[in-house]
């Protein structure tokens, strides 16, 4: 027998995953080939075959039209065990049999379940796995009821029910009898030692058998004084076919039986019994063809009663005390079946029969009277009953432009394009391309297109353009570095303090790299290149500047004359404060949310999804930290720039600082909003992007590196301390000033001035200092009034020509 021979099967490999091997059932052929796919895998509609004969029917009949009318893939899963494990396979239980601790929480992070359908679940003993998965964790769906109605119960031969009746005037085929000696004429529990070993490893003493039986009365169990040979032997498969209730039931209506699971061997040995004329008990359920084989009868038990089942669990004591309920047999599946098979969900949900049906099917099976297998009979009643099954098939989708995908091929440099071609999401399997495997009809495939590359290539226009001009900037750059390193002790630069100003230059240099980066095809290195490169390039041109500046300010704005050193690492202490902080904030970022290249799908008109690499972090958290850390530097700037605004501009640079946070503030008012809230094609982000990189560096750089350069060029830089041969008053005043500015400078005279120019200042200087040495004698210099007085002598010297900057004017 096919069922038997199923059953050891699963005996041996205890779940055996197969797929069909007979050929074609229905003549035509699907027009479309469906796939079920699942987060990118492809896989089979996987449908659980219970260990009897309606149940590979039923499984079938779905299978066959699924195939062969649906166009999916399917594999059958013969398991031998059913009931509540069915519930746990299709959630994703590890292991179904382990009820107790299949986590609902655990099963959900299963991609692809065990088995996916069961179309014959009898419901009765199940409530609990029920509730459990379909009700509360939703990881199992009911898709409805089956139509063909089902009960379990109790049955013996029908010869040995006639031959009590005929011969002893008894009758057995009612539970009654198996309180009186009746039981004398049947096998006993424990008498067939064969029959003991085959059950004593399926029935454990947690469930609470003895040696493999379960002895509902005390007066069966040897453990306890019983007698087992006063007992009728009861025989079922498992324990797991509706659990609990055969025990409960025999335990509460205090029969004198036992029972005794024999799992595949149930079948040969009912009908060795039978063959060898020995009365037995033993549970079954129909329809099913094997009653018809055996030619048992029903054993009747008091009324179904629907309170006690409520209240009754599977464990082998419990309230059960009456007859099974008659069961409308249910279907359930594997709920994302709905989204990710549609069709195949709405025939499993639509597929309904009657016992009529289903009789007729066991009458041509070979367990019953006929000669068909399982397939075989559901194959004979799909081509007889067209009409019935062709109501469940809905009909196929038109194809649309979700069913085809866009491959978009690498960027073209001398087109600066993509081609995008099309094709089937699924495929035929013929390779006919008319229309997809899933759909039938509605749009076909679009003609191949170009679209603009997702970043701007270097051999384009514009890219060319960019790389031109920032390799232009860097050139220059370097040149001015390279200037002003040569020069350091020229007066010019070593006032502006040389080692600040070739900072700013390299800042931008920085800068103006990270516009070459940009035209170089996203990638992982590449995002992670491009925000050290403008993170310390911007640190290294206002940081420099405001450095230095922090520095002059702290000197010279020294109203009470004291002497003030900052020594040139000491501002270079403030400057690698800056580049600390950003080298710790991209390490964060880049340990905790590395910006990668992403692919990014966008909905392109005509075309459908297109994918395009861009750069991307999870969050967005270390970006926004980091530009309100540079706003906040820039405020600093502009707060700076205020304090130093009347200090001498030969040291500083208030009027240039100002200007470029002027257009940096402007820039950054403008470009931020563009890069980061609005939508940009490819094209506009680059030229944005690139815009802001050169005006920023040039702003950073030029508004304070070419003035100088300028300066320097035109040899107009003078200096106001020229040494007399002979200790002169005003000297003796440059001496005591003069110290702050060597801590700027480096020199007390590296200045040029006309003679004349010169002299008629030191006249002016030695009454100045004439004055404040009266004021220091008469020791009224502590005063408001004196110290204002004092103030506005220092600071009353005439304007110099136009190249000779005034080096009294801030003090």
């Amino acid at each position: 027998m096919k069922a038997f021979a199923l059953c050891v099967l699963c005996l041996l490999s205890c779940t055996l995953l197969v797929g069909r091997t007979s050929g074609r059932c229905l003549s035509s052929k699907p027009n479309v080939e469906r796939q079920l796919v699942v987060n990118g895998t492809q896989t089979p509609i996987l449908l659980e075959v219970n260990g009897w004969d309606t149940s590979s029917i039923h499984t079938y009949l779905a299978g066959i039209l699924l195939e062969e009318v649906l166009g999916y893939e399917v594999s059958y899963i013969f398991n031998f065990t059913g009931g509540e494990e069915s519930f746990h396979r299709i959630a994703g239980c590890p292991d179904a049999s382990d009820f107790a601790n299949c986590d609902p929480v655990a099963t959900a992070k299963r991609l692809i379940p065990f088995t996916m359908v069961n179309l014959e679940i009898w419901p009765s003993g199940k409530e609990s796995s029920y509730r459990k998965w379909v009700e509360q964790a939703q990881q199992v769906e009911n898709a409805g009821i089956l139509g063909v109605q089902g009960k379990s119960g109790w049955y013996t031969f029908t010869s040995v029910v006639e031959d009590f009746w005929t011969n002893q005037n008894k009758i057995v085929e009612n539970w009654k009898a198996y309180k009186t000696d009746v039981i004398n004429s049947f096998e006993t529990a424990e008498s067939d030692p064969v029959i003991n070993a085959i059950a004593a490893p399926l029935c454990s003493a947690a469930e609470g058998c003895t040696n493999g039986w379960f002895h509902g009365s005390p007066a069966c169990n040897v453990s306890v004084g019983g007698d087992p040979s006063y007992c009728a032997a009861l025989y079922y498969i498992l324990p797991s076919y509706g659990p609990g209730i055969l025990n409960q039931q025999v335990a509460n209506l205090n029969l004198n039986v036992s029972i005794a699971w024999l799992g595949n061997d149930f079948y040969p040995k009912v009908l060795e019994k039978q063959a060898n004329n020995i009365p037995i008990l033993f549970g079954y359920w129909e329809p099913d063809a094997y009653l018809a084989k055996v030619n048992a009868t029903r054993i009747s038990l008091p009324p179904f009663n629907a309170d006690v089942f409520a209240t009754a669990t599977a464990a082998p004591w419990g309230p059960i005390n009456c007859d099974y309920a008659t069961d409308t047999l249910t279907k359930i599946v594997w709920p994302q079946l709905k989204d990710l098979a549609s069709p195949a969900y709405h025939l499993l949900r639509q597929l309904t029969l009657t016992n009529a049906d289903t009789d007729s099917m066991l009458k041509l099976h070979v367990n019953g009277a006929g000669t068909l297998s399982s397939e075989g009979v559901a194959c004979d009643w799909l081509n007889n009953n067209i009409a019935k099954w062709s109501s469940w098939i809905a009909d196929p989708d038109p194809c649309t432009s979700a069913d085809w995908i866009a491959t978009v091929a690498s960027c073209d440099p001398d087109t600066q394009t993509r081609e995008v071609t099309f094709d089937w999401r699924y495929v035929r399997s013929d390779g006919n391309r008319t229309y997809g495997s899933n759909c039938y009809g509605g749009s076909m495939l679009p003609t191949p297109t170009n679209i603009a590359c997702d970043f701007v290539p270097l051999t384009s226009s514009t890219g060319l353009a960019f790389t031109v001009m920032s390799s232009l900037m860097i050139t220059v750059g370097v040149a001015l570095v390279g200037l002003v390193l040569a020069n350091h002790k020229h007066a010019i630069f070593k006032r502006a303090q040389p080692l600040f100003l070739a900072s700013i230059g390299l800042g931008s240099i920085m800068g103006y790299m990270a516009i070459m980066i940009q035209s170089v095809p996203k990638s992982d290195s590449v995002c992670l290149t491009q925000p050290p490169l403008l993170t310390f390039g911007f640190t290294l041109m206002f940081g420099s500047l405001f450095a230095k500046t922090f520095r002059i300010w702290k000197i010279l704005e020294n109203p009470k004359l004291r002497r003030v050193t900052v020594s040139t690492w000491h501002a270079l202490g403030y400057l690698a404060i800056g580049l600390l902080a950003d080298a710790v904030l991209l390490s964060l970022w880049f340990a905790v949310d590395p910006p990668r290249a992403v692919s990014v799908a966008t909905a392109q008109p005509g075309i459908g999804t297109v994918n395009s690499l861009h750069c991307r972090s999870e969050s967005s958290i270390f970006l926004v930290v980091i530009l309100f850390y540079k706003l906040a530097v820039l405020i600093f700037g502009v707060l700076l720039a205020f304090k130093v605004r009347k200090l001498s501009s030969d040291f500083h640079e208030a009027k240039w600082m100002g200007m470029a946070l002027y257009c940096m503030f402007l820039l950054s008012a403008v470009a931020l909003p563009l890069l980061l809230a609005v939508d940009l094609s490819v094209m506009a982000f680059h030229v944005v992007l690139c815009i802001c990189i050169i005006l920023g560096g040039s702003i950073g750089s030029y508004f304070i590196l070419l003035p100088k350069i300028f300066h320097f060029v035109k040899k107009t830089s003078v200096s106001i301390y020229a040494q007399p041969s002979s200790p002169t008053a005003e000297q003796t005043y440059g001496t005591s000033r003069g110290h702050r500015h060597s801590i700027l400078s480096g020199t007390n005279d590296s200045g040029l001035s006309s003679q004349d120019e010169v002299s008629g200042l030191r006249a002016q200087l030695a009454a100045a200092e004439a004055k404040i040495r009266s004021l220091l004698a008469s020791g009224n210099c502590h005063g408001r009034d004196s110290t204002d007085e004092m103030q506005s002598l220092l600071t009353a010297t005439p304007p110099m020509s136009p190249g000779l900057p005034n080096q009294f004017s801030g003090l």
